[in-house]
């Protein structure tokens, strides 16, 4: 079990960034997705109960993700490439319509094979999903983090990283994304990486 760094946020962005930059630590693998926990109070929060309900609170890159890694003595969690933007998902409010067996084998005739109705891609705009904008700049602080799941290099599995509050600091672990520099950081709390 790894405790977060507990810095100002600027010196952490420094630490991290000096980690990245040396090469130090070691990599896990790609991120796939943040689970949030639950929104604190006063943030603003634009999803739709059903996306709620269905999915939770998320930042979703499927195969898409940075690279994550951890410092060295695997004290910090690292985001060690630059952040892509959340890309285009399936609607979570979608129901697919109920084909017939006629509808399938009038397909199956057609075309040789039957494929179901996908639901429409819709954005994910991370201001949407609950997060606190530090003042006068474009950095949004995502938190609670729940979990962080992620592809191990040269693994065939998911990894997770199971995130708790820390005691000591009184601080839960936090996502920051910083959108003029396309880096993100792990800021607070304490973590068990689980492959």
């Amino acid at each position: 079990m790894s405790s977060a760094t507990t810095f100002g946020l600027e010196d952490l962005m420094e630490l991290h960034r000096g980690f990245v930059r040396r090469g130090e630590g070691k990599r896990l693998g790609r991120m796939i997705k943040i689970v949030l926990g639950e929104i604190p109070r006063d943030v603003p929060l634009n999803l739709s109960p059903v996306e709620i309900r269905r999915e939770g609170r998320t930042l979703d890159w499927f195969d898409q993700g940075p690279l994550l890694g951890l410092s060295p003595g695997d004290v910090d969690l690292l985001v060690v490439s630059p952040m892509s933007p959340l890309p285009d998902k399936p609607d979570p409010a979608y129901i697919a319509p109920v084909a017939s067996e006629e509808d399938i084998k009038k397909s199956f005739e057609e075309t040789g094979k039957w494929t179901p109705p996908k639901a429409p891609l819709v954005p994910q705009l991370p201001e949407d999903r609950g997060a606190r904008r530090v003042k006068g700049s474009n950095i949004l602080l995502f938190e609670p983090v729940h979990q962080v799941l992620f592809r191990p290099i040269g693994v065939n599995v998911f990894g997770c990283v199971a995130a708790l509050p820390d005691q000591a600091s009184s601080t839960v672990l936090t996502f920051v994304w910083n959108f003029d520099e396309g880096q993100g950081y792990f800021y607070g709390g304490r973590f068990i990486v689980k492959i």
